[in-house]
């Protein structure tokens, strides 16, 4: 089941330099999720993991100049455990730039080793999570330019950037941390070898292997907003959100 869902709209706006600094560009920008379900049965426990046929990021009104920026985007995406090279960038028909997201953590196996065999085993039992798949996020962004003096194409950069680490950081972190949490990711690809182990010592079987994703999953500890205010960026690398360079 296909469900959408339409995230917080953002508004940015950045000045020139110059006389008629308190204008420059204003942007607006809005969000839509489509995440597959695989069960109509909404038990407010269910593990996003990112497709494993990728979807698209799409930036529409963007310009054609911005494409290579995107395509040098890689860096970030790579560090999130991500490849956009299997199917590069590009401009599509409606003026939209299409990043698709090739998982490296994920896959068709893995997802079937720990997560749906062992929920099969317990399908009777309600307190288990169902399983979802991120398709797509659409991102549509509306510039206005207040004055007559040249756009930068730095300051759609710089829109950019600053609206979707924000995005990540304040909503896509917490609500699909298994796609979008730098931390949680990393902690699975850390442990993903050892929690096999650990059901079987528990229970001689593989049935607690989702339930042991799950707290992986809601350790909201994982996210960069928590990282932030207990001042832990000694501890881990800090993140770089300058996506576009």
């Amino acid at each position: 089941m296909l469900d959408t869902k339409k995230l917080n709209n953002f508004f940015l706006r950045s000045s020139n330099s110059g006389k008629n600094s308190s204008l420059g560009l204003l942007s607006e920008w809005t969000s839509i999720v489509k995440v597959d379900r695989q069960t109509s049965k909404d038990k407010g426990n269910t593990l996003i993991l990112p497709s494993i046929s990728p979807g698209l990021i799409k930036g529409s009104d963007i310009l054609e100049s911005l494409l290579t920026s995107f395509k040098a985007s890689a860096g970030f995406w790579e560090d999130l455990q991500y490849d956009i090279n299997k199917k590069p960038p590009f401009i599509n028909d409606s003026n939209e730039i299409e990043l698709s997201l090739h998982c490296n953590l994920w896959n068709r196996s893995k997802v079937s080793v720990l997560l749906e065999a062992p929920l099969a085993l317990r399908s009777y039992n309600d307190n288990l999570p169902s399983l979802g798949y991120f398709q797509k996020l659409e991102i549509n962004a509306h510039f206005t330019h207040l004055i007559e003096e040249p756009l930068e194409i730095s300051f759609i950069k710089t829109h950019f950037n600053e609206f979707l680490s924000s995005l990540i950081i304040s909503q896509l972190e917490f609500q699909y941390p298994l796609v979008f949490s730098n931390l949680t990711r990393k902690r699975f690809f850390w442990q993903e070898k050892d929690i096999g182990p650990v059901s079987y010592a528990l229970t001689d079987s593989s049935s607690l292997l989702p339930t042991l994703v799950t707290l992986m999953n809601n350790d909201t500890t994982a996210t960069t907003a928590y990282q932030l205010l207990e001042c832990r960026s000694n501890r881990f690398d800090p993140i770089c959100f300058k996506i576009l360079q």
